[in-house]
């Protein structure tokens, strides 16, 4: 692409994650051309090069994965004391509608950028005919990820529905004896793999039907739209960045994690609806290639035009 930047000090951009530091307290500003555009994401390497982005832009931009819905009320209070203390009307960019929800309470200039998908897209999720609901998971086994709570609820669904199955898949980040017991029970349905490349991590997801997060607190999550790109059907927290992902009841469903027995609700749904499920494997895949592709140029040149307007407005 012509006219790259060669300075991306041009463009000053402050940035943090949710998981690591606070943002109104310790935010950093990103100089080098490398970072810069792994903050923004590779998939608009392209759209920040185009030099007239930096020429005519005079503001600092903050981009975020920070949202605080579901935390308590008094870090709430303490985020928007200081939010409007030092960046009421600032520039922001987030990658969710939990991100837009949170700061706009702080600034109306704020710009939803999504995360892009850069891998294929397969063309119709697989129907299987032997009776059996595959649910997966994939990543960290921790608490943050409730993953407790997902084999929690499945072994009730399995006491129910023994043709079920959960395969999760990640590295347990909590060691301690916890989550060794829960994934070494066997004869109930779950099934254990540490570390797949993801060639085969695609194959898992398109041998599955429904893919599960049940985050406490996740800013976004890359496997879900590995997920949908996959043809799985999708179950999210309220609490988890990647619900932004998710229309209810079209390509997935929405899980309140403080409603009991709201998961397992959603897990026997899939159950008892298999045509249901399939039409909603079906809508994630059209979803990720209309809305996330990065393969998708009339998409990419719309997104492109808005982000720029908000780059050069006041």
């Amino acid at each position: 692409m012509e006219n790259k930047v060669q300075h991306f000090s041009k463009l000053k951009i402050k940035k943090h994650f949710s998981t690591k530091t606070n943002p109104i307290l310790f935010p950093h500003v990103i100089k080098t051309e490398e970072k810069a555009i792994n903050i923004v994401g590779d998939i608009f390497t392209n759209v920040l090069c185009y030099y007239k982005i930096y020429r005519k832009n005079k503001n600092t931009i903050y981009y975020s994965e920070y949202y605080n819905e579901g935390k308590s009320r008094y870090k709430k209070l303490i985020f928007y004391m200081l939010g409007n203390l030092f960046f009421r009307n600032k520039k922001f960019i987030v990658p969710h509608l939990l991100g837009q929800n949170t700061f706009k309470r702080i600034s109306n200039k704020i710009f939803c950028l999504p995360q892009l998908y850069q891998h294929k897209i397969i063309d119709i999720p697989v129907e299987r005919n032997d009776g059996k609901i595959r649910f997966l998971y994939a990543g960290d086994i921790s608490s943050r990820k409730n993953c407790d709570f997902l084999v929690e609820n499945f072994t009730k669904l399995y006491a129910e529905y023994p043709n079920t199955e959960l395969l999760m898949i990640g590295k347990m980040s909590d060691l301690n004896e916890k989550y060794k017991n829960i994934l070494n029970i066997k004869n109930r349905g779950i099934k254990y793999i540490e570390k797949l490349p993801f060639e085969e991590l695609e194959k898992k997801y398109q041998e599955s039907d429904v893919f599960i997060l049940a985050s406490l607190s996740e800013p976004i999550g890359a496997v879900v739209q590995e997920a949908m790109a996959n043809g799985n059907m999708i179950i999210v927290s309220n609490l988890a960045g990647a619900s932004c992902y998710v229309d209810n009841g079209e390509n997935g469903l929405i899980f309140d994690v403080q409603t009991r027995n709201d998961l397992l609700e959603k897990m026997r749904f899939c159950v008892k609806n298999r045509e249901k499920v399939l039409k909603m494997r079906e809508n994630a895949v059209e979803i990720m290639r209309s809305k996330y592709s990065i393969f998708n140029q009339k998409m990419l040149k719309e997104l492109y035009n808005r982000f720029l307007s908000f780059i050069e407005s006041e």
